[in-house]
C-alpha cells in the first residue's frame, strides 16, 4: 500500500475485497 490516509486505505481494501 502507498502512503494514503487510513480512511482511503479502508475504503480501497473494502472495494478491492468486494470486487474480488
Amino acid at each position: 500500500s502507498c502512503v494514503i490516509p487510513p480512511d482511503s486505505v479502508l475504503l480501497f481494501d473494502v472495494e478491492f475485497v468486494s470486487k474480488a
